[in-house]
């Protein structure tokens, strides 16, 4: 509070995305107490820290696979466009690509045997869609029965013979994917979105 108090610090007040709210409350006794509560000035800065700390967390060399999950499992990134974008920015011009990309793709993983993961695998599946990966050409990710990654969005994702067989796909978004052969039995297809076009309608869902 002191450097909102000090009139020395005006000017470097304005370049600051942090302001103060200050709330005074009298209790019966006549005591007065005042408190004081930092905010954001426009949702933006908090949107590129978020996504700062989340990337920070997939990246850091320090962090096993639970660190990632627990930090990534807060909610889901399609509530947050733009923390969503940051992050998938990052992962397109990240050197090391490959290295994230796995680690994300062991979130997905995460969530076969514990379902609690789900946020941080439809976070990380999302992110991974958005970026631009190539599911088709990756053998491992052919497999992805049983994963739980509700409210996802997949939209334009080639996903061709993929197997999400007993996966939680509830709310996820297909539009406009590529979904030829691909098998969803025993699915949760609770609102999940399809693009009503030819070719992201050609997978069996109740064989």
């Amino acid at each position: 509070a002191d450097f909102f108090d000090n009139p020395k610090t005006l000017s470097v007040q304005k370049s600051c995305p942090l302001a103060v709210d200050r709330r005074e409350m009298t209790t019966k006794e006549g005591v007065v107490r005042r408190s004081h509560r930092y905010h954001f000035i426009h949702k933006i800065f908090f949107d590129h820290c978020a996504a700062r700390w989340l990337w920070n967390a997939l990246k850091s060399s320090k962090n096993t696979i639970y660190d990632r999950i627990n930090m990534w499992n807060a909610r889901y990134v399609t509530e947050e466009r733009e923390v969503m974008h940051f992050l998938v920015e990052q992962l397109v011009n990240s050197k090391n690509r490959e290295l994230e990309e796995i680690h994300l793709l062991e979130m997905v993983y995460a969530s076969k045997q514990t379902p609690e993961y789900a946020k941080a695998a439809s976070s990380a599946i999302t992110v991974l869609n958005k970026a631009g990966f190539d599911f088709h050409n990756l053998i491992l990710s052919r497999d992805l029965k049983q994963v739980c990654i509700p409210y996802a969005d997949m939209s334009r994702a080639k996903l061709p013979c993929m197997d999400f067989s007993g996966s939680d796909l509830s709310y996820v978004c297909f539009r406009d994917a590529l979904l030829t052969s691909t098998l969803m039995v025993g699915a949760n297809l609770s609102g999940t979105r399809f693009a009503p076009t030819s070719y992201s309608m050609k997978c069996r869902r109740l064989v």
